[in-house]
C-alpha cells in the first residue's frame, strides 16, 4: 500500500513545514509499503490536510479509482512545533494512524499499518 500525505492550504507555515520537513515525511509515506492490499478496494491512502476546524475528519473515500482519501484539519501550532521535524512529522503519523482506522480496512491490515506508522523513527 502507497501512503500520501498533502495539503491543500492557505497556512504558509504549515505548508513551509511540509516542504522543510519533506524528507521525514517520505520517509513516512514508504511505510506501508510492504503491506499487502489485495482485500481493500484501493492501493493508496491520501492524508489531505485542510484550512478547517480543529476537530474536522471527512471520509472522502474511494472515486472511482484506487486511492482513498481522508481529510483532516491542519494541527495548530499551538499543539506541534513547526520547526521540529521530530514533532511535526510525529504528529503526521498520529493524523495518519486516526487515517487508517476511519478506512474500514480488514482488522489484520489495519494492524499491519498501525504498527508500522507507531514503529516509525523521524530521526
Amino acid at each position: 500500500m502507497e501512503i500520501s500525505i498533502t495539503a491543500i492550504t492557505q497556512n504558509r507555515k504549515f505548508y513551509k513545514a511540509l516542504v522543510r520537513h519533506s524528507r521525514a515525511i517520505a520517509s513516512l509515506e514508504q511505510v506501508a509499503l510492504h503491506v499487502t492490499t489485495s482485500k481493500p478496494s484501493f492501493d493508496i491512502l491520501q492524508l489531505v490536510f485542510m484550512d478547517r476546524g480543529e476537530d474536522y475528519v471527512n471520509v472522502v473515500g474511494c472515486k472511482r479509482d484506487r486511492l482513498f482519501q481522508v481529510e483532516v484539519s491542519i494541527p495548530s501550532e499551538d499543539m506541534v512545533d513547526f520547526g521540529s521535524a521530530s514533532a511535526f512529522v510525529s504528529c503526521i503519523a498520529q493524523r495518519l494512524k486516526f487515517a487508517v482506522r476511519l478506512c474500514g480496512l480488514p482488522q489484520n491490515v489495519e494492524s499491519e499499518l498501525t504498527e508500522a506508522i507507531s514503529h516509525f523513527n523521524v530521526g
